[in-house]
């Protein structure tokens, strides 16, 4: 009799993880769904299918060859008293020296990288595709740093968020606080680098935003295209809503790109871009070699509801995602930018996110922050009612006519 009540005990009782979300979803998702009948904006409904019933939500387009009109203006150059307000250039902030340094210090990194997609892609879809966000594939394989710049074993491939000890980018971090770079923000916690060899240009980032950071830019080789949207006019515009720490589209149709100003910037070696917390941002890599490292600063506010809301939605994502990263075989050793003689991030937030990442490979993983399953139901919705390929490259054509590139 005992024995029979404890094995009806134990095959009844729900783990602890699973009790924990279940009390979430009731404290949380239950006067959501009531709400749902009132006057609830569509933007919480939309995440509120996110995380109750896994339905990433995107509009269908009824114009998916629609070729917009943008209008275009270029970024302000980084002062004092704008840099961290909206987004903003330092021209030439690191020497050729110090870019050929950094190149130089770092020639025998070696990562994992995949081929891309054909696709030019858009504002609302990276022409990168899943492939960049999947590392454990059998086709994933390595290079090096100075492989890919210098002898083009990389071409056709490119690499998101990769990430190198603390020691790889101190020289260069070290020039730019000498240039005060990072005056008013909390000194970079993390760092995600970006490489590839694209054999044509390419959208590799649709428009998104990071609510809970602020972001350092350096373009190290090649040129990239910077595009911004105000948050207001693309949360208008493009339906936005928030899954975890990012903001996506429910609208990805083309027309809604001309109704919103688009502040463009062409990086070139050497340049800083700096994006203010929350602001959209949507990126072209140019053909060629290409490196930039993202130096990310915590910009949690725990007055901020919003901000509140972010980091308990994170926590239940991550929960609910036991698998929080994907590895190509050739991950070893840590590598991320909290090893090396990183200094200790300053807040608490910087210090948790430090202690998630201390164990794995960022050379050969990818951490999905507990949203991979949704990205990939997410980006397979958008790849159905994305404009089509003339649309991206008629505002490709536009940007590099703004730019002056031929």
């Amino acid at each position: 009799k005992t024995s029979m009540t404890s094995m009806t005990s134990t095959t009844t009782r729900a783990p602890p993880r699973w009790n924990t979300i279940g009390r979430l979803i009731g404290a949380v998702g239950l006067p959501l769904l009531l709400g749902m009948t009132m006057s609830v904006p569509d933007n919480v409904k939309h995440t509120v299918d996110v995380l109750l019933w896994d339905q990433p939500p995107v509009a269908p387009n009824p114009s998916p060859s629609y070729l917009p009109r943008l209008k275009l203006r270029q970024a302000w150059t980084c002062t004092p008293s704008t840099m961290r307000v909206e987004p903003c250039v330092l021209r030439g902030a690191l020497s050729k020296a110090e870019l050929d340094g950094f190149v130089r210090l770092n020639k025998h990194q070696e990562f994992s990288v995949r081929d891309v997609a054909s696709t030019v892609g858009s504002f609302t879809y990276a022409g990168t595709g899943m492939n960049a966000i999947r590392l454990d594939a059998d086709d994933t394989r390595q290079t090096t740093l100075g492989r890919l710049v210098h002898h083009g074993s990389a071409r056709g491939t490119y690499r998101n968020a990769a990430a190198f000890n603390y020691s790889s980018y101190a020289p260069i971090l070290r020039s730019l606080m000498d240039a005060g770079v990072f005056e008013g923000t909390p000194y970079p916690d993390r760092a995600d680098t970006f490489l590839g060899d694209l054999p044509r240009d390419k959208a590799t980032a649709m428009m998104h935003s990071e609510p809970l950071e602020v972001s350092t830019s350096v373009q190290l080789v090649g040129e990239k295209l910077w595009n911004f949207m105000t948050p207001d006019c693309w949360s208008r515009e493009q339906q936005t809503f928030q899954v975890g720490a990012a903001y996506y589209a429910y609208y990805v149709g083309a027309d809604a790109w001309e109704r919103c100003e688009v502040t463009s910037v062409l990086a070139r070696p050497g340049d800083v871009v700096i994006i203010p917390k929350a602001w959209p941002h949507q990126l072209f890599t140019l053909a060629g070699p290409n490196v930039m490292a993202n130096f990310r600063s915590d910009a949690v506010d725990l007055t901020n509801p919003v901000d509140v809301a972010a980091l308990i939605m994170v926590k239940i994502l991550r929960m609910r995602e036991t698998k929080v990263s994907t590895c190509s075989a050739a991950a070893s050793t840590p590598s991320s930018f909290g090893h090396g003689g990183a200094p200790t991030p300053s807040s608490w937030i910087g210090r948790k996110k430090r202690e998630a990442l201390s164990e794995v490979d960022l050379r050969h993983c990818l951490v999905s922050g507990g949203i991979a399953h949704f990205l990939t139901k997410y980006l397979d919705a958008v790849r159905r009612n994305a404009p089509d390929d003339a649309a991206g490259r008629h505002v490709l054509r536009q940007l590099r006519r703004f730019h002056g590139l031929v």
